[in-house]
């Protein structure tokens, strides 16, 4: 019995060329997540670091200062609200609004308001009043 044997191989299918980019793809895009993951827990590091420190430079600064504790105050200006004349004496007429004090009261605060928009109204408020 006579056996003949070549020097060729079995085919596998031809796979292996690309099982093989595979393989380093994955590696590659591993790499590149890992770095985006280290990059972004550096960036959390150092603004804790920062913040770290921020607070031992107030805190360093209380210390120097001999526990000394300081009131800070604020000033909030209210406005002033004026009236142009007195309703001691005058009769309103023509408003609808009788003789009562009431009345009165409503004048006030329809003058006032008035000067408020002219004051700090948009322009198209402004020319409405003006208006009339």
């Amino acid at each position: 019995m006579i056996i003949y044997l070549t020097g060729r191989k079995k085919d596998k299918g031809g796979y292996g060329g690309l099982m093989a980019g595979l393989m380093m793809m994955k590696g590659t895009l591993g790499a590149v997540g890992f770095g985006a993951l280290a990059l972004l827990a550096g960036k959390a590091l150092m603004t804790g670091l920062m913040a770290l420190m921020l607070s031992a430079i107030i805190g360093l600064k209380s210390l120097a200062s001999g526990g000394d504790k300081k009131t800070t105050y604020e000033i909030v200006s209210k406005p002033v609200y004026s009236s142009s004349h007195t309703h001691s004496s005058e009769e309103h007429h023509g408003h609808g609004y009788g003789h009562s004090g009431y009345g009165r009261s409503l004048d006030t605060v329809h003058d006032s308001l008035q000067q408020a928009v002219l004051k700090y109204g948009n322009a198209h408020d402004r020319r409405s009043l003006l208006q009339n």
